[in-house]
């Protein structure tokens, strides 16, 4: 089972409702994207500062296989949407 490192954070005992999930592994020649969410509220028994590892199962969204080619693309599209979104902020 794949794993990922997470780190939430909460400001004045706020927690985030959801965070997104994208897991990106090699499969065969094609590159496949997991998208999905897991709920933070299942950490609040944990104190921030714990290096505790425990587990919490993402919900699954949607899955994509692309060709590295199209992987590729999809990179640059989102790095320049990024870059248009950040032009916008300033």
């Amino acid at each position: 089972m794949p794993r990922a490192k997470v780190q939430f954070t909460s400001h004045q005992n706020c927690h985030p409702n959801y965070a997104n999930v994208a897991l990106v592994n090699p499969l065969d020649d094609d590159i496949i994207i997991d998208f999905g969410f897991v709920d933070p509220l299942g950490f609040r028994e944990l104190r921030q500062t714990s290096e505790e590892e425990i587990a919490v199962e993402s919900k699954p969204l949607a899955r994509l296989i692309v060709s590295p080619t199209i992987a590729k693309q999809l990179i640059d599209d989102l790095q320049e949407a990024l870059n248009l979104t950040s032009e916008k902020e300033e």
